[in-house]
């Protein structure tokens, strides 16, 4: 994935995704921006493992943050914390080790695992920019 988000970024992909982001929530608030990149974030997450879908999002989330002149430190949190948020289905390696030995289907992780991903995105949007402002 490094040589891909490099790519990316080279490309000018990433610049591109982030001005459609500003151009799509530039005027809705540092809040309801940080929760749609946390969202972001998670919905690539179902499909790709933690590490490499950091490696993904961090640079759109510091060109999101370049972009709004806002400090880069809560949008790089809000990733991190987002990636490592993989409660909805058993790509996680975690996840996958206790699917086979308690018998759990796909429908078992998001049942569980979406309440726990709103309650995450929730107190991560509301802590992340009162520990690292904007």
């Amino acid at each position: 994935m490094l040589p891909f988000g490099i790519a990316l970024e080279r490309t000018g992909g990433i610049d591109l995704a982030a001005t459609a982001l500003v151009a799509l929530l530039g005027d809705a608030g540092p809040y309801l921006i940080l929760a749609t990149l946390y969202l972001i974030t998670v919905l690539i997450g179902l499909f790709v493992v933690a590490a490499a879908n950091a490696v993904l999002v961090i640079p759109v989330a510091l060109a999101l943050a370049a972009e709004l002149g806002a400090s880069p430190y809560p949008f790089a949190i809000i990733v991190a914390l987002a990636a490592s948020s993989a409660f909805m289905t058993p790509i996680a390696p975690p996840n996958a080790m206790v699917a086979t030995a308690g018998n759990y289907r796909f429908g078992d992780y998001l049942r569980v695992g979406l309440p726990f991903v709103v309650i995450a995105m929730t107190v991560s949007v509301a802590l992340v920019p009162w520990l690292f402002p904007f």
